[in-house]
């Protein structure tokens, strides 16, 4: 289990030299240099591709997990990398566009000599990425893909959640392969349009025949696609793909998994990478290019860690679970917002204040504090010290009697006003410990000209109501006795985002025309903003009458 662990998650050091360095022609001619490592002994053998970003060599540690079973390795630079440079926009050229470079590398290697014409893709992150994007593309020769932490709709995975631009994660991966040139080309494409089809694997579920595993964490940037992509081509996809589509999912962010310190909190011993998936894996491997270990797909296809208290080994959850669908049976419960900062079951009263107000300046942006990222702060971070701030909104329960275990999509639907045309509305969920630590568990965000789509362009009459759905995404969950749940709302998480200018503007990044903006939470009986919260059936307690206990 250690060898895969470190092959998903090691920067690896520069190991054997490759057998064979080549070149592999492309749709368009383009020659994309390709090592490959075979196995001792004769062939013909299935083989593992890797496609990387940031150059052959960094993988060539990794060859022998795979060499020592039997498997050639193939790794291969793609376009727009740390050795192309600034020329492609990652990405765009590995699914089904107009060049296919996925789709043409795999093929490749099914016609070699020392090839049996079974190819698995492996890769951790970009990497997993490109392995996404390939399933969708259907080379014939494709028989799986192991993706760790990857992303399939790259628009709204990676670079425009909710419509915000995700600036952190685009510029900091653009630098990193020395690939910062294309920033202007990504944003000019900030309205979803036909420029982002060809890495957008959502339109593409149809099309994909193959078992698909997937390792992800409650805050690794990308989880949320990972249970997307897995009921997605669960439901359309064909062949070998429907049923066996697998997902682990621990309490980890994108490059710690398996590892116990995440943000401010330090999970059990058992928040490392359990053996058991370890196995699973490799039971993977052998069923999809081997021939062998078909009961990996017997098993249940979801294995997650349920998060709990981190400081009493009593509590409930922190615990690994298993599903064969998602989510687990749940009961949807909205949680109200109401004018005195209460969170509540009880839907709000027309005796109760109708709104409360904040003023946002971009000029004076909040700070990122944790959360779903990779290049600034992450994790379960403590939000306390940003509740000193006046430009945002705070709502809270009573703490609660007895636990309560959320598992599964949450989402809020706010109805909002403002002053300005445009803003980002942001929602942050928190465990609030007894020792009032605020920690974040999950978030989301909408830009308000998108609210009727990605593909929209929708600016707000200033003072008029209008409603936002915010997707907070996947999360497991369980509020022990004595804690209580919030959420923050704010216009600006900086530099996790792009700021809203607040001019309706169209996007330009650092514009230096900004406007400052009052905006509006109206949570009255005609305007009822809430968050909505799967419980899980499996820990509701009916020998507590009154509701969940969440004020």
């Amino acid at each position: 289990m250690a060898l895969w662990v470190t092959l998903w998650l090691a920067q690896t050091v520069h190991g054997a030299m490759p057998d064979l360095s080549t070149t592999v022609e492309m749709q368009d001619s383009l020659q994309l240099t390709t090592d490959v490592f075979f196995p001792h002994g004769d062939g013909p053998w299935p083989a593992a591709l890797h496609r990387t970003p940031y150059g052959r060599s960094t993988q060539w540690g990794n060859a022998s997990a795979f060499t020592d079973r039997g498997t050639v390795f193939v790794v291969q630079d793609i376009r727009g990398g740390v050795i192309s440079g600034d020329q492609w926009v990652p990405f765009l050229d590995d699914g089904w566009g107009a060049n296919q470079d996925g789709y043409d590398t795999v093929q490749w290697i099914a016609g070699q000599s020392w090839s049996n014409g079974d190819v698995l893709m492996d890769g951790y992150s970009a990497s997993a990425i490109t392995g996404l994007l390939a399933a969708g593309a259907a080379p014939p020769a494709l028989r799986g893909v192991q993706a760790n932490t990857g992303a399939g709709n790259i628009y709204r995975d990676v670079a425009f959640p909710g419509g915000p631009f995700r600036r952190s994660l685009v510029e900091g991966y653009l630098e990193q392969v020395n690939n910062l040139g294309v920033i202007d080309e990504v944003v000019a494409h900030a309205r979803r349009d036909s420029f982002w089809d060809p890495v957008d694997l959502t339109m593409r579920f149809s099309v994909v025949d193959v078992p698909i595993l997937q390792v992800s964490g409650w805050f690794d940037m990308y989880v949320n696609a990972g249970f997307d992509s897995l009921l997605g081509i669960d439901a359309l996809g064909v062949g070998n793909a429907r049923g066996r589509q697998i997902l682990i999912v621990g309490p980890w962010t994108h490059g710690r998994i398996g590892q116990r310190e995440q943000g401010d909190l330090i999970y059990p011993e058992n928040a490392l990478f359990p053996n058991g998936l370890g196995v699973m894996i490799t039971q993977f491997t052998e069923a999809v290019i081997r021939g062998g270990s078909p009961e990996v797909f017997d098993e249940p296809r979801i294995n997650y860690y349920l998060m709990g208290d981190v400081d009493d080994p009593e509590a409930p959850g922190n615990e690994w679970l298993t599903a064969e669908s998602w989510p687990p049976p749940h009961e949807m419960t909205a949680l109200y917002l109401h004018g005195n900062g209460a969170l509540s079951e009880a839907a709000p009263l027309a005796t109760e204040s109708p709104s409360t107000s904040y003023v946002s300046d971009p000029q004076s942006s909040i700070p990122t504090v944790g959360g779903a990222n990779l290049f600034t702060s992450n994790g379960p971070r403590n939000q306390a010290l940003l509740l000193l701030r006046s430009d945002l909104l705070y709502f809270i329960t009573d703490v609660m009697p007895r636990p309560r275990s959320v598992i599964g999509p949450i989402t809020a639907r706010l109805f909002v006003s403002s002053t300005a045309p445009d803003a980002d509305f942001l929602v942050k969920l928190c465990d609030v410990y007894p020792d009032g630590r605020v920690i974040l568990m999950a978030e989301g965000a909408v830009q308000a000209r998108r609210r009727n789509g990605e593909d929209q362009e929708d600016l707000m009459v200033p003072g008029e109501i209008c409603s936002l759905d915010i997707d907070l995404g996947q999360l497991a969950l369980s509020f022990n006795t004595g804690h209580r749940c919030a959420i923050i709302i704010a216009s600006s998480n900086d530099p996790r985002f792009e700021v809203n200018p607040q001019t309706g503007a169209p996007l330009m990044l650092d514009d230096p025309v900004t406007q400052i903006a009052t905006h509006t939470i109206h949570h009255s009986p005609a305007y009822p903003s809430a968050i909505s919260l799967p419980i899980s059936n499996e820990f509701l307690m009916d020998t507590v009458p009154q509701g969940l206990g969440l004020r």
